[in-house]
């Protein structure tokens, strides 16, 4: 197991210098220790200072690792671990890092590797913390660093020669308010007493009971305060190459507690569920990989906000039956009876094990009949009918209208267009009838097919890729690119030698374009993060969407104003036959992409440490996704302008009826996306006939209440029902 040390402070604290220190110790002890830099610029300007040590070193600059880069955290400790397999890897976190999120992004670590968080230490430069403590300086940089205080294991209050008479003791005072359990030491240069903080020999991992103690060390102005967290030995729950036996152990920082329990064997699902939606309210966080008895292989479970999401995977490489619990003042050991009573429930469902094998008679929650949470009977009838559901909407939209067309006169003129069977169907309609139905009718009802389809597919693959129930096709600045071009045509007729495709064309190429800047802006040192991608999106977004009304503002006529608005709330009703072919193929190849992609999509889902240990290479699947997610978005914009709250609010009510697992979500999207598009667009034609409404204000009347019903149901998650 390799011990990772935390070096947390605010900025100009003296963790630099901290970090030498323990760099010496470790050499001198002939231990290798590697270490993980962070900074917020573009240059490690510190790494040089560390050269001399020759210690293996991994950079994560332009971000901080605890917000806009803390994805790739537990992913660079992974592969520090395997690169460089250390006797122990520094953190050094950048002056602006909340621990708490770094201790929350290590523990996602140790799940899949095998590496355990050995204490958090943080440098407090006493000028400073004195300066902002006690006059009009309370900000946030105040309340960050009281943050970093109370997260520590072991404090070092630094830079003491720069305070005045009796200012140490204040100081010293307003720590130990802060956080009364960690291992306090007063000094000058970050100079401490090595075996004291660095020492990992013979000492647990934050492994930490408290015991009432006080130990006072004059000369070095060095103490502990009461009920200071007091190491105990793990025994056998320490094991290299993810040979844990079943065990636990627990972290204390003050008000957090964090407790690990890997799993010996197998549990019930049932009984587990049951145990983590019981959980008391003070934890807040809990993760982990288990074993069903109902069913084979290896499941990732995440509880948040009181729901439990658990998926079903297939690690590259072994890893631990593993759950680790975090919340505030609750009880480990209490925590830990009931998961050892959860495995030895095991007894009890043994009784209905089949004799002379290693399965159960069939049940609600056998293997192939559960797949995260849903049943898989219940899959097939889904789509047979939401099929059913799809071809009886098109006829439906097709019949109705000013003039009504009866149903078998509508499948008749469809049919009569197919090759080999004109002859064979008579003619037994009117030359305006077959008009309206296939040149009026049909094309717009199935380009909503198409724009239902494509939006649907790329809001489910969106909300896998950043991890948010929240996010649509449009976050990623896609449809204000294609804003610009097409209002550039409504308004000033620009791209005329395209004739009728120059409005579909050049959304398409704005899009495209819009697409590239994002991923300019987004990448950064050939790496490109979630949280850079989101904030690209935002900011491309914002300026061309200024484009869009300044181009509007400029427009030399009332018409030209009405019809960009229009385009821009979304309408199918430029659909024409030869508008149709492209969107439909690039939708067509971008599902079956993502289709093929669905294990990584349902790994993205568990977080990019998890995808990396089920080998998942991220930053190209991520890379591969935004094409993708922004191909189809620009295929849609293009022949239908935007249209709101479909991307967003479909694969919510997918997830309600089949789960989570991307090989059932995308399909059903897909179905369930192109029937809603095809109403919506029906109620725009025939509310307010013979005038028509942006079919975006018909899907935005049904997502507001749509979300205000979900927000009301305490049993939604992301990923699923509760």
């Amino acid at each position: 197991m390799i011990p990772i040390v935390v070096l947390s402070g605010f900025l100009g604290s003296g963790k630099t210098t901290l970090l030498q220190h323990a760099l010496a110790y470790y050499k001198g002890q002939g231990l290798k220790p590697a270490i993980l830099m962070n900074e917020l610029g573009d240059v490690n300007l510190d790494g040089s200072l560390v050269n001399e040590y020759q210690a293996p070193t991994k950079e994560m600059l332009s971000g901080c690792i605890c917000c806009t880069i803390r994805g790739d955290l537990g992913v660079e400790l992974m592969n520090l671990a395997e690169e460089y397999n250390p006797d122990v890897i520094i953190v050094e976190c950048t002056g602006v890092a909340n621990p708490m999120e770094i201790v929350d992004a290590v523990t996602d670590a140790s799940i899949y590797s095998s590496m355990i968080l050995q204490s958090v230490i943080t440098v407090v430069d006493a000028r400073q913390f004195l300066d902002f403590a006690s006059g009009h300086e309370r900000n946030k940089s105040y309340r960050l660093m009281q943050d970093q205080l109370r997260c520590a294991s072991k404090l070092i209050i630094n830079k003491t020669d720069l305070l005045a008479a009796g200012e140490l003791q204040k100081v010293q005072a307003l720590v130990k308010e802060l956080n009364p359990y960690a291992l306090t030491v007063s000094t000058q240069r970050s100079d401490v007493d090595a075996d004291t903080f660095f020492s990992i020999q013979g000492e647990d991992r934050m492994d930490v009971s408290r015991q009432k103690e006080s130990i006072a060390d004059s000369g070095n102005d060095h103490y502990h305060s009461e009920n200071h967290l007091h190491a105990h030995d793990h025994g056998d729950h320490h094991h290299h190459d993810h040979d844990h036996e079943h065990g636990e152990h627990y972290h204390s920082y003050d008000h957090v507690v964090v407790h690990t329990h890997f799993f010996g064997q197998p549990v019930p699902r049932s009984e587990f569920e049951q145990l983590f939606r019981s959980l008391p309210a003070e934890i807040y966080r809990a993760k982990g990989i288990v074993r069903f008895l109902e069913s084979e292989g290896q499941m990732m479970f995440q509880f948040a906000y009181r729901e439990l999401e658990i998926i079903p995977i297939r690690p590259q490489k072994p890893v631990n039956d593993v759950a680790v619990v975090m919340g505030e003042n609750f009880s480990a050991s209490e925590i830990e009876e009931r998961l050892r009573k959860l495995e030895a429930s095991r007894r009890t469902v043994d009784w209905f094990m089949t004799p002379g094998t290693s399965g159960i008679y069939p049940s609600k929650h056998n293997s192939r009949a559960n797949v995260a949470g849903k049943p898989a009977w219940g899959f097939t009838t889904i789509l047979l009918l939401l099929t059913g559901g799809l071809m009886l909407s098109v006829t439906l939209a097709v019949m109705l209208g000013p003039v009504a067309v009866a149903p078998g006169t509508v499948w008749r003129i469809a049919l009569s267009h197919l090759p080999w069977l004109d002859q064979w169907i008579p003619v037994t309609w009117t030359k305006p009838e077959q008009y309206i139905v296939w040149e009026i009718r049909f094309p717009r009802v199935l380009l909503g097919v198409v724009v239902g389809a494509g939006l649907a597919v790329t809001g489910a693959a969106i909300q896998a890729l950043i991890r948010n129930s929240l996010a649509d096709p449009y976050i990623l600045g896609v449809s204000s690119g294609a804003s610009v071009t097409a209002t550039l045509v409504i308004v000033f007729g620009a791209f005329g030698f395209l004739g009728r495709l120059a409005l579909p064309l050049s959304a398409f190429i704005g899009s495209l374009a819009a697409m590239l800047m994002v991923f300019a802006l987004a990448r950064v040192a050939g790496r490109i993060s979630t949280t850079r991608l989101l904030l690209a999106g935002v900011a491309v977004s914002m300026m061309l969407s200024a484009v869009t009304n300044f181009i509007v503002t400029m427009a030399p006529n009332e018409k030209g104003i009405r019809d960009a608005m229009y385009w821009m709330m979304g309408s199918l009703a430029g659909a024409q036959w030869d508008t149709l072919l492209i969107p439909s193929l690039i939708i067509a190849a971008g599902t079956v992409v993502l289709l093929t992609r669905y294990r990584s999509l349902n790994a993205l889902l568990t977080g990019e440490e998890a995808a990396v240990t089920l080998g998942v290479n991220v930053q190209a699947f991520r890379v591969l996704l935004v094409v993708v997610a922004s191909l189809l978005t620009g295929a849609v914009i293009s022949v239908s302008g935007s249209i709101g709250f479909v991307g967003l609010m479909i694969p919510h009510i997918v997830r309600l009826m089949v789960g989570s697992d991307h090989r059932r979500v995308l399909p059903v999207s897909l179905l369930a996306g192109a029937i809603f598009v095809v109403w919506a667009d029906g109620c725009a034609r025939l509310v307010l006939a013979p005038q028509e409404l942006p079919i975006g204000i018909v899907t935005a009347v049904c997502g507001g209440p749509f979300f205000v019903w979900l927000l009301r149901r305490s049993s939604y998650s992301f990923g699923g029902e509760k």
